[in-house]
């Protein structure tokens, strides 16, 4: 499996363990993944006891095991006071049994060339009294990385998605500059702090692993800045996706102030649940479930407010023939269905994830979950941004009732921007008050003769 050679000198990235005095133990303290990977080991006996000496009953042992390993165990006689009186016994027990010797001073011991998982098992043989104290310094790579082989893609893959997030923020950028005096453009904007909020976070994110992958840890303060920012990035993406669904400048020209309030405090209870959980966890989680809970259906009524808004709008308008308010209607009509399925995938895909991770992740390589996680958040943002892109309406003289969705938003000219204000300030309106049985639906047709003669 590898060779064995003495040496290794302890450092700040080495893990420590203590064994206390409790006599005779048998357990698992870790499992690495290798890839040309080395493993060190020092272990020492804090309070020596003459009661040793030299016999064999005062010793403690390594194992280094496989999977298949792993299974013999299963079926093998585990008791540690057994397999101290019988150490011979136990040379087969695993890949590899290493006798560290701690009450003869501190002792040290290094393997190299591993290869796969491997899960390391400590036989503690030391009479109750004899306090030790393990120290071990798993690498990878030659000594070169001190992330378990499972992780080692982490560094690589945040900075593809950093590639790819730089890359969807500057395409955002460009498909609004070009439209930048129409009147929704506002709205595209604002959506601009989702993809910039992101790039930030996957920056540090990045250089976080490479400081996990190159020196075993990464500072304290360096950490609580990562998980802020990515908390930034999740409170603007939820902020965002309530103003979506509340058709801020997509059916109503403005929100009230007790909106903006509402949007603020989400966004705020949602930033600080996901740093507390991300930090502490524990009973957190409970508090970050309840906030998404209170966000997404905050999100989903609105959505349905909207679909129902829409719907009467082109119940009224279908029995007239095609016109550009039907058109305006049913285009946004499927936006909002668009997003409401976006939203329902996504959190699906999360809750999968997190099943998934707790139950299987064994057979699952690690790096696996956070990356799929990212590429749902990025899978969410595209559809999202794609559905309510700005683009430039084309108008067909002949047929007004084709390329519906390309009408909807981006108006530049004086008369598109008067269609804009017309769809939003009066067709909205009335159909809240047609949802309610206030306003006949004759009545319709009669308000957008007046706007359009005003």
């Amino acid at each position: 499996m590898g060779s064995e050679t003495e040496g290794g000198s302890l450092g700040q990235d080495w893990a420590t363990l203590d064994l206390g005095g409790a006599g005779a133990q048998f357990f698992e303290f870790a499992s690495f993944c290798f890839t040309k990977g080395t493993a060190d080991f020092s272990i020492e006996a804090i309070q020596p006891n003459s009661r040793c000496g030299d016999s064999d009953i005062c010793n403690a042992y390594v194992f280094v095991c496989n999977q298949d390993d792993l299974e013999m165990l299963k079926v093998r006689n585990r008791d540690p006071n057994s397999m101290c009186s019988n150490p011979m016994g136990n040379s087969g027990l695993c890949q590899r049994a290493l006798d560290l010797s701690p009450v003869s001073g501190t002792s040290q011991l290094q393997l190299e060339d591993l290869e796969g998982k491997m899960h390391f098992w400590m036989l503690r043989c030391l009479p109750d009294g004899i306090e030790s104290r393990l120290d071990y310094l798993f690498l990878n790579n030659n000594r070169t990385d001190h992330l378990t082989c499972e992780l080692v893609p982490m560094p690589m893959a945040f900075l593809a998605l950093l590639a790819v997030w730089i890359a969807s923020f500057l395409v955002w950028n460009a498909s609004w500059l070009r439209h930048r005096n129409s009147y929704p453009v506002f709205l595209h904007q604002c959506m601009t702090n989702v993809p910039l909020f992101k790039v930030v976070a996957i920056i540090w994110a990045y250089l976080d692993w490479r400081q996990l992958s190159e020196r075993g840890t990464t500072e304290s303060w360096f950490h609580i800045a990562k998980v802020i920012f990515a908390a930034f990035f999740k409170g603007g993406l939820f902020a965002t996706l309530l103003f979506l669904s509340k058709g801020w400048l997509v059916v109503r020209r403005v929100t009230s102030k007790i909106e903006h309030r509402t949007v603020l405090l989400c966004a705020t209870l949602f930033i600080m649940s996901t740093v507390t959980y991300d930090l502490f966890r524990g009973l957190f989680l409970f508090v970050w479930i309840l906030i998404h809970v209170i966000v997404l259906r905050l999100i989903f009524g609105s959505l349905f407010f909207n679909t129902t808004v829409l719907r009467s709008q082109i119940s009224v308008l279908e029995p007239r023939g095609p016109s550009l308010d039907l058109v305006f209607a049913t285009a946004k009509l499927r936006m909002f269905m668009r997003m409401r399925a976006t939203i329902l995938c996504w959190v699906a895909v999360q809750a999968c994830l997190a099943l998934t991770e707790t139950f299987v992740s064994s057979i699952i390589p690690l790096w696996i979950f956070p990356a799929a996680r990212e590429a749902a958040d990025w899978f969410l943002c595209l559809v999202i941004g794609w559905t309510f892109r700005s683009r430039v309406p084309r108008l067909p003289p002949d047929d007004p009732s084709t390329d519906g969705e390309m009408r909807v938003l981006g108006e530049s000219s004086a008369h598109q921007r008067f269609l804009s204000h017309k769809k939003m300030l009066v067709l909205h309106p009335i159909s809240v008050r047609l949802c309610d049985g206030r306003v006949p639906h004759d009545h319709v047709s009669l308000c957008t003769r007046v706007v359009a003669s005003q």
